[in-house]
C-alpha cells in the first residue's frame, strides 16, 4: 500500500466498493437548467463552479448542451461568457461544423430565452442561491471522484502526491477570492465612489440624477425619432472631454462625420450646417484648439456587427496606448448592436430578448472596466403612454419602452426625452423624465430647457471650471 502525503485527510486504508459507477443524478432537471443559465450569465458563478460542472453532471439535454458551450467559451476566453449571446454564437458554430443539429441548438436557445424572461420577473434563483444549493453536492461528488482515483493509484502502488492539489481545490470550491472584503480601513472610501460620476452636461439633469451618469453602470437615453437622443449623447461625451476626462464615442446609428460635426458645434458654438458645408470649419478649428480638453476617440461601427466584447477591446486598446483611463463610453444606437438577419442562425429570435443580452454585455463591461456607459435607444411613438410636464408637454414614460423594455430593465438610469417647439416664438425646448434611477437621483421631470439644435445643444452647456476665465464664443 502506498503512503499518503501527510496532512491530507484521507484514510490510510481505502476500501473500494463495487461498482465504481457515477452517483445517480441528484440535480433536478429544472435546477440543471437554472445552473446552465447562471453559468452562462454570471462570471462569478462560473469562476466558482465552472471547473466542476461538466455536461454529464446534469440530467437535462438542453442544460447539458448549454453547459458544454459555456465551458468551451470559458476555455477560450479564460473566464465565463457573462452573457447569453456568446453561448448562442458557440452553438451556432457547432451547428455549422455539424457536431450538433439545429434543432438541438434552437431547443437550448429556447431554454435560455424562457429563463431570461423568468429571471426578469424575479422567478429564477439567483447565482448566490444556486451556489449555496449546489456547492455541497458538487464537493461530495468531487471528493468521491478523487477518492476513487486515489484508490486506483494506491492499488497500483503509485505515489498519491498528484492528487493533493485536487483535494485542495475541492475544499476551496465556492471561494472565488482570498479577499475578505472591506472593513474600517475601506469604510471612508465611499466618498470617492459616490463622486465617480460623468456629467450629463446639463446642470439641471446632474442635480436630479445625483451627479450624472454613474461609472460602473449603464445609463439609457430613450426618445422617439427626432427626440435629440443622439445630441444628448454627444453632450454627455463632450462634458467628459471638457472636464479633462477621457471619452469614447461608438456610433452605430449616425454617420461618423455627423457625430464629429455635432461635437464641434457643441464645443465651439459654430453651427453644424456651416461645419458640414465647410464654411465654418476653419473657425471651429481655431476655437477648438484653444479649449483645454481630455482625450477622446470616435469610431463608427457596422449595424449588427459590434458586441460588448468589441467595445471592450477598443476601450482597453485606447487605455493601453494612451496610458489614460476612459471615464465615459457612449454607444449611440444600442438597438443596432442586435445581430441583423443573415449574421446569425438565430435571426428569427425575438429582438426583445436579444436586446436584453446586448445590454447585459454592456452592464458587464461597465462593471469590469469602471466606465460610465451612456446608450441611446428608440421609443416607438405608437407605444407611447406619456406623462405630462408642468406645462402640459408630453414626455415618454418608462412604460413607453415597450420595444426597449429589456434594455431599460438592465440600465441603472433611464432618461426619456421629448422636444417641443413654441408656436409663437419658434424656440425649441427639451424635456426629460427620469424614468428609472436605481442608484441615484429622483424620479422627476426636467424642463423646459431651451434647446439650440443648430449648435447641437440640447440645453445650455455645463462648462468645466478649468475653462475659466477664458472667454469662449458660446453664441
Amino acid at each position: 500500500m502506498a503512503d499518503l502525503p501527510s496532512g491530507i485527510g484521507l484514510p490510510l486504508t481505502i476500501t473500494v466498493s463495487a461498482p465504481l459507477s457515477a452517483l445517480p443524478y441528484a440535480i433536478l432537471p429544472d435546477m440543471a437548467r437554472v445552473l446552465a443559465y447562471r453559468l452562462a450569465t454570471d462570471r462569478d458563478l462560473y469562476a466558482t463552479l465552472g471547473e466542476w460542472v461538466k455536461p454529464d453532471a446534469v440530467p437535462d439535454a438542453e442544460a447539458q448542451l448549454v453547459i458544454a458551450a459555456v465551458r468551451a467559451v470559458g476555455e477560450d476566453w479564460g473566464h465565463g461568457p457573462g452573457a447569453i449571446l456568446p453561448v448562442l454564437q458557440r452553438l451556432n458554430r457547432w451547428v455549422d461544423q455539424g457536431t450538433h443539429t439545429r434543432t438541438q441548438a434552437l431547443n437550448a436557445a429556447g431554454m435560455l430565452d424562457q429563463l431570461e424572461i423568468q429571471d426578469g420577473e424575479g422567478k429564477v434563483p439567483s447565482a448566490a442561491d444556486v451556489a449555496a444549493e449546489l456547492v455541497p453536492l458538487l464537493k461530495t461528488r468531487a471528493r468521491r471522484d478523487v477518492l476513487l482515483e486515489g484508490a486506483k493509484l494506491a492499488i497500483a502502488q503509485v505515489d498519491l502526491s498528484s492528487i493533493v492539489p485536487r483535494i485542495e481545490s475541492i475544499e476551496a470550491m465556492g471561494v472565488t477570492s482570498t479577499d475578505i472584503g472591506d472593513g474600517e480601513e475601506g469604510l471612508f472610501d465611499v466618498g470617492a465612489t459616490l463622486a465617480s460620476y460623468s456629467s450629463t452636461g446639463i446642470p439641471e439633469a446632474d442635480a436630479v440624477t445625483g451627479g450624472g451618469y454613474l461609472r460602473g453602470t449603464v445609463s439609457l437615453i430613450a426618445a422617439d425619432t427626432g427626440g435629440a437622443k443622439s445630441m444628448m449623447a454627444v453632450q454627455a461625451f463632450a462634458a467628459t472631454v471638457l472636464s479633462g476626462g477621457d471619452a469614447l464615442f461608438a456610433t452605430i446609428e449616425n454617420p461618423l462625420a455627423e457625430v464629429k460635426a455635432r461635437f464641434l458645434a457643441y464645443v465651439t458654438g459654430v453651427p453644424t450646417n456651416t461645419i458640414r458645408s465647410g464654411s465654418g470649419l476653419a473657425m471651429a478649428q481655431r476655437i477648438f484648439q484653444g479649449i483645454p480638453r481630455g482625450g477622446y476617440r470616435f469610431q463608427e461601427w457596422e449595424d449588427g456587427g459590434v458586441s460588448a466584447a468589441d467595445l471592450q477591446k477598443w476601450l482597453r486598446l485606447y487605455e493601453a496606448k494612451t496610458k489614460r483611463k476612459v471615464h465615459t463610453l457612449v454607444v449611440d444606437g444600442v438597438y443596432h448592436m442586435i445581430p441583423t438577419p443573415g449574421r446569425s442562425a438565430y435571426a428569427q429570435e425575438n429582438s426583445y430578448n436579444m436586446g436584453g443580452r446586448v445590454m447585459q454585455g454592456l452592464v458587464n463591461l461597465a462593471k469590469s472596466d469602471d466606465v460610465a456607459i451612456v446608450a441611446t435607444s428608440h421609443v416607438k411613438r405608437s407605444d407611447m403612454r406619456p406623462i405630462k410636464a408642468p406645462d402640459g408637454t408630453l414626455i415618454p414614460s418608462k412604460n413607453d419602452l415597450a420595444d426597449s423594455q429589456h434594455r431599460a430593465r438592465k440600465a441603472s438610469l433611464v432618461l426619456t426625452m421629448a422636444i417641443r417647439k413654441d408656436d409663437v416664438t419658434g424656440i425649441k425646448y427639451s424635456y426629460f423624465a427620469v424614468a428609472k434611477a436605481r442608484y441615484n437621483g429622483d424620479l422627476d421631470v426636467i424642463g423646459p430647457l431651451e434647446t439650440d439644435l443648430a449648435c447641437a445643444r440640447v440645453a445650455q452647456p455645463l462648462m468645466a471650471t478649468s475653462l475659466a476665465p477664458q472667454e469662449l464664443p458660446w453664441g
